[in-house]
């Protein structure tokens, strides 16, 4: 009888690589708590309707990597989530969260995704995600809080010297703008595009920015940049003012040897920032564990300071009293 292994693009978490797992999951509980982020837990399977609308029929995810099945009643199409912010999404206006909680309401998750595609490093088709969402908050500052959220959990995990690419989509008029631009250059080079991303021109242009394929990664190197389109308004929260969420952000993480960079290309999977180590630093790929390293690195015990509440960053009081409210609210439950 055959030997029974775990499937491709699944794999088994054992000492000692479980422990530098539970050492990154304590980082994020630690960091995200402090920052006020609640913590919720969404089942790994949802109707297959709230992915088609919730991430979008024309996109890659939806058309060829999600895992989709019927129920045996026959009556639900099922699928393994390949993402958690429509299920979050769900919970929140299933259990009427806007009401009962005090708005902008912050939380975090943690837990395995599927989606099916070739397995290679760093890309399974079980993989882990942690993800933030933020809620019922239109002020910019909000992202600039995820940033040095995001910033600060790599710093416990003992990634130093961060290059972080901080970008915009502007508000709605700004990508309306960008997308008409968008449709236009990517009609003029359709015929170098591959059959998918020629496809996705007038359903998701944005998409096309995520190809994978050679041809059409050269085609769009000249498509023309969303910096191109943005409002007086989108501009100025860009703006290197002191006051703006952009400054304080990258003020923050100069403090703490990053770099910020304003500008990147944007794409439908990169829509607001990004983070890597520089060469001088450990690598993690998503979906993996870091580099080998010692057991006991520096995460349960590397003191870390609080976050940065500079200006611009996001109110300390307005933040200290609903964090004060919600863990009220946790321990009378």
């Amino acid at each position: 009888m055959a030997t029974l292994t775990a499937l491709p693009g699944t794999r088994d978490l054992i000492a000692p690589e479980i422990a530098r797992w539970q050492g990154m999951e304590a980082a994020a509980r630690l960091v995200l708590n402090r920052a006020c982020f609640s913590e919720i837990r969404t089942p790994v399977f949802e109707r297959t309707e709230l992915f088609e609308r919730g991430v979008g029929e024309a996109t890659e995810v939806v058309e060829k990597q999600m895992y989709t099945f019927e129920s045996r009643s026959g009556k639900d199409r099922i699928t393994l989530r390949p993402e958690n912010t429509a299920g979050v999404v769900r919970a929140f206006l299933q259990h009427g969260l806007r009401t009962e909680s005090p708005l902008p309401l912050k939380l975090w998750y943690l837990g395995p995704m599927f989606r099916y595609e070739r397995p290679q490093r760093g890309r399974q088709r079980q993989f882990h995600q942690l993800g933030v969402e933020t809620i019922g908050s239109g002020d910019p500052r909000a992202d600039a809080e995820v940033i040095l959220v995001a910033c600060e959990f790599l710093r416990e995990c003992g990634l130093d010297d961060l290059v972080v690419d901080l970008n915009s989509l502007g508000d709605p008029e700004d990508r309306d703008r960008y997308r008409k631009a968008l449709v236009e250059y990517l009609t003029s080079v359709k015929d170098q595009l591959d059959e998918d991303a020629a496809g996705r021109i007038d359903r998701s242009p944005l998409r096309v920015l995520d190809s994978k394929n050679e041809q059409t990664r050269e085609a769009v190197k000249q498509a023309p940049s969303i910096l191109e389109f943005l409002g007086d308004e989108s501009r100025e929260q860009r703006s290197s003012a002191p006051n703006r969420p952009c400054a304080a952000a990258a003020a923050t993480m100069d403090s703490w040897r990053s770099s910020a960079v304003l500008g990147c290309r944007p794409s439908a999977g990169r829509s607001g920032w990004s983070a890597w180590p520089s060469s001088s630093t450990r690598r993690w790929e998503s979906g993996r564990s870091p580099a080998p390293m010692p057991v006991s690195s520096p995460w349960a015990t590397k003191p870390t300071p609080r976050l940065s509440r500079s200006p611009g960053t996001y109110e300390e009081r307005e933040c200290d009293a609903t964090c004060r409210s919600r863990r009220g609210v946790q321990a009378s439950r």
